[in-house]
């Protein structure tokens, strides 16, 4: 398949303006940065919980958000973000990691940080909180109206099954349905930490790796154009996920390393053919075999991300909210991967070897490769 005809652009002419394009949308997305104070992260890296529950109707009502957000209030569990889901009576609830402080001294009249487990169970609940002994699992609810407890089982370990004990309590009439938690993802901050130090390697070793099969590949300072262009389309889709308040997940993790490796795979299909120019035209300065190398290889990397997007859209449009992150990060990155094996890292490799010309050496050889 071929868009372009006998394609002559002159990509190396307009490198610059490629630079100044890259720069600005890279300059946008640290500004966001800086504005929204970070990136938003997942509870996969924060800790905390993510639950997807439907309630019930009752007398033709549903809960409303603010309902769910003052029984939740009520019970101590006040950072949280609540939002209704395109199901009337369907809520998606995100919480912090729930921290529990240490109980002591119990009274009559407890206190939030008082509260112990005890024997007596009672089913009048009107509004009650939930607490935890010491960081295990032992834990109380508090009957405010009777200054009474009612001892919650064992079995109910998770923030997610504590918030749904919660509403059962407060709206019986509308959670008397067995299938109430839909979803839940649950992560605990010590764990969120641990997966945050680990996608940090991640990337660092994939990039590390990455550099080392350029420089095998290609001589160092090709290679340092093909770093370049590595951070140039990490950066651009990271900019575009703090413009857009994505949070960073596994999934946009995921998303980040397989651009890694995409944007590599089209600048290695370029410097091939580069090397295989630099043979055949021996006659044509470094400006025209670069130009040449890249127009003969633009169809198919055109036709390659165009077609790969066409999948990734699929996917952003028909795959639901759990891979619209992925898949959207994913389409940021490949648009930005295609830019930059084009336009970015070629027209670094023509900068480089223009300044190694005035510093008196002769046209860019063959050797510039490693065989």
């Amino acid at each position: 398949m071929e868009i372009f005809k006998n394609p002559s652009f002159d990509f190396m002419g307009k490198r610059k303006l490629s630079y100044i394009i890259s720069t600005i949308f890279i300059l946008i997305g640290l500004i966001s940065i800086v504005i929204n104070g970070g990136f938003q992260l997942h509870v996969d890296f924060t800790g905390g919980l993510i639950l997807e529950i439907e309630t019930q109707a009752h007398q033709g009502n549903y809960l409303t958000v603010q309902q769910v957000r003052d029984a939740l209030s009520r019970n101590g569990i006040t950072d949280t973000q609540i939002q209704e889901l395109g199901t009337a009576g369907s809520f998606l609830i995100r919480s912090r990691a729930l921290e529990f402080e240490p109980v002591v001294n119990v009274s009559p009249r407890t206190t939030v940080t008082e509260a112990v487990q005890v024997d007596e169970y009672t089913e009048e609940v009107d509004a009650y909180s939930i607490y935890e002994e010491n960081g295990t699992d032992i834990l109380a609810i508090e009957i405010n109206e009777s200054n009474g407890f009612v001892y919650i089982p064992e079995n109910v370990r998770s923030t997610g099954e504590r918030i749904v004990t919660i509403l059962r309590a407060e709206y019986p009439e509308y959670t008397a349905n067995d299938d109430v938690i839909r979803q839940i993802l649950e992560v605990g901050a010590r764990a969120g930490a641990d997966l945050t130090r680990k996608a940090i390697n991640a990337i660092l070793i994939s990039l590390l790796v990455m550099l080392v099969f350029i420089w095998i590949r290609v001589r160092f300072t090709w290679g340092f154009a093909c770093s370049f262009g590595l951070f140039h389309d990490t950066m651009i889709a990271l900019a575009v996920i703090s413009l857009t308040g994505i949070e960073i997940g596994m999934t946009v993790l995921a998303a980040l390393l397989t651009i890694i490796g995409y944007s590599i795979n089209n600048t290695i299909v370029i410097f091939d053919r580069i090397r295989e120019n630099l043979k055949l035209y021996r006659k044509e300065d470094d400006y025209q075999i670069i130009n040449r190398s890249i127009n003969e290889t633009l169809n198919r990397n055109v036709v390659l991300s165009f077609t790969t997007c066409l999948t990734i859209f699929s996917l952003l449009t028909f795959g639901g909210p759990v891979i619209h992150d992925f898949a959207f990060t994913l389409m940021i990155g490949i648009i930005a991967g295609t830019f930059s094996s084009m336009w970015i890292v070629t027209g670094i490799v023509m900068d480089i070897v223009l300044a190694i010309k005035r510093r008196g050496s002769t046209k860019l050889q063959v050797s510039s490769f490693k065989k």
